[in-house]
């Protein structure tokens, strides 16, 4: 009497062309979470580096068309400071007022006017300094 091995279980069988397809489409699919993953994470470091310059007063200019102005911290409470941005082809008049300022228009007293019509990277500072008679 023969005996029969007991039938070996079927493996899958798959043509070349199919296998290559399928590590084609697996790799396509790695490679594209990937990418997501790594477009992700630098979106959230730039908004931290937008945000950690604009803390230290640094001017991040996107549009270099447009006008762009950040606040500079300072040490002394009695002196103001901006980083500004003039495009090319614009010019901007400064002037200091003090007291009340209109809601509408120019203040007709002030002082300190200057006009800036470089294009580039400017800092503009205001200082208020004490008589030294009276230390007012």
């Amino acid at each position: 009497m023969q005996t029969s091995n007991p039938p070996s279980p079927r493996r899958p069988r798959f043509t070349l062309r199919v296998l290559l397809v399928a590590v084609a489409v697996i790799a396509l699919v790695v490679s594209w979470v990937n990418t997501n993953r790594i477009a992700t994470r630098n979106r959230l470091l730039e908004a931290e580096n937008r945000r950690l310059r604009n803390d230290f007063g640094e001017l991040s200019v996107e549009d270099e068309t447009r006008f762009h102005a950040i606040g500079v911290p300072t040490n002394n409470e009695l002196e103001w400071a901006w980083r500004i941005w003039v495009s090319e082809g614009h010019s901007y008049h400064i002037r200091v007022a003090g007291g009340q300022v209109p809601k509408e228009g120019f203040p007709q007293t002030g002082y300190g006017a200057t006009t800036i019509s470089e294009p580039g990277e400017h800092e503009v500072r205001y200082r208020i300094r004490r008589d030294p008679r009276d230390n007012r």
